[in-house]
């Protein structure tokens, strides 16, 4: 049996998630919502230049949790199912068509992401997938209610920790492990698995990738 690691945004979904993420809510956004993202840009903008564009999409994804605040789960499951049904459309479909040959095989697939928990396990569900999936956590009171924060971001060398754990709870030590993956973030994971594959690499991943030897996926 295999494991099968996947990330999600720039691997399996091909859009850009958070123009995606706006679309879906900008509808039902406030001055006071709008405020709050612009402060969480502007806040990542300043964090990009030091630490480059994955600062910026983690400080946009803080400042996107809070304006969850004072919601219940459930009317926040409105919006991840308006944000699944946009997002499908951009899916990886030679990779979704590689997920489900794995599947039929009887490996186990995981997705890894920094997304919301939510959001995935919406989309998992709207796209008929038998697998399990981790991102980062969005907190709740014991009442439902979004506290607006967010848990561990699930990116780095969190992956490879959520992944391990993971692994482990479900008994599937020593098997064969693959990853799936797009971005220079993702390389612990890369470097912690077996056979790991770069799919829709910028230039600066291709390069690493072929000086690793690391697979390349045609899509």
């Amino acid at each position: 049996m295999k494991i099968i690691a996947v990330d999600f945004d720039g691997t399996l979904y091909e859009g850009n998630s958070m123009k995606g993420t706006v679309k879906a809510t900008k509808e039902n956004f406030t001055l006071k919502d709008w405020w709050t993202i612009s402060k969480g840009v502007l806040k990542g903008a300043i964090v990009a230049f030091h630490k480059g564009k994955n600062g910026f999409k983690i400080e946009f994804f803080k400042a996107f949790a809070m304006t969850f605040k004072g919601k219940h789960q459930n009317e926040i499951a409105e919006y991840f199912n308006a944000l699944a049904e946009e997002s499908v459309l951009e899916i990886n479909q030679q990779l979704l068509k590689k997920i489900k040959e794995y599947i039929n095989n009887g490996d186990k697939v995981i997705i890894l992401s920094a997304s919301l928990q939510p959001f995935l396990q919406t989309l998992v569900a709207r796209l008929g997938l038998d697998l399990a999936a981790i991102g980062s956590k969005l907190v709740f009171d014991e009442r439902g209610i979004c506290t607006g924060e967010i848990g561990m971001i699930n990116q780095g060398e969190n992956k490879v920790n959520q992944l391990r754990k993971w692994i482990t709870e479900n008994g599937y030590e020593n098997q064969e492990l693959w990853a799936y993956a797009d971005s220079e973030s993702d390389i612990p994971l890369f470097e912690y698995v077996q056979h790991p594959v770069v799919v829709n690499p910028s230039n600066e991943m291709k390069d690493i990738a072929k000086k690793r030897g690391w697979e390349l996926f045609k899509s």
